[in-house]
């Protein structure tokens, strides 16, 4: 990949956040995958109808700041497009808090219906 000098806007949330960024652009052929380590800002550009696959991961230990960050999107004015919520991290913190619920009330379903066996 060939680094591209251009015209970069960093982030209009706070600027702390991107001191150490450095910008790169290039092009993705057909066939290509980009993959972005996980923590890492990026933005893309279509310039081309294409399918855009993206994996949003949460870890527990990172719930909180994320819902801090997204309240913080929130009080931004209306026509600020970052203001949208992308990940949508509360939803994603329900759903991940039933999935455990589910997975506990199975577990010990099927462990006093051992126990009774026995």
């Amino acid at each position: 990949m060939e680094k591209l000098e251009k015209d970069v806007i960093l982030s209009v949330i706070d600027p702390s956040l991107t001191a150490d960024v450095e910008p790169w652009s290039f092009d993705q052929c057909v066939g290509e995958a980009v993959i972005v380590p996980a923590g890492c800002p990026y933005q893309n550009r279509k310039n081309k109808s294409c399918v855009n696959a993206v994996l949003n991961f949460l870890s527990y230990e990172h719930v909180a700041e994320s819902i801090k960050r997204v309240d913080e999107l929130n009080q931004l004015p209306q026509s600020v497009k970052t203001k949208a919520n992308k990940i949508e991290v509360k939803k994603m913190a329900i759903h991940k808090v039933s999935e455990a619920m589910k997975e506990i009330r199975e577990r010990t379903s099927s462990d006093s219906k051992a126990a009774s066996r026995l």
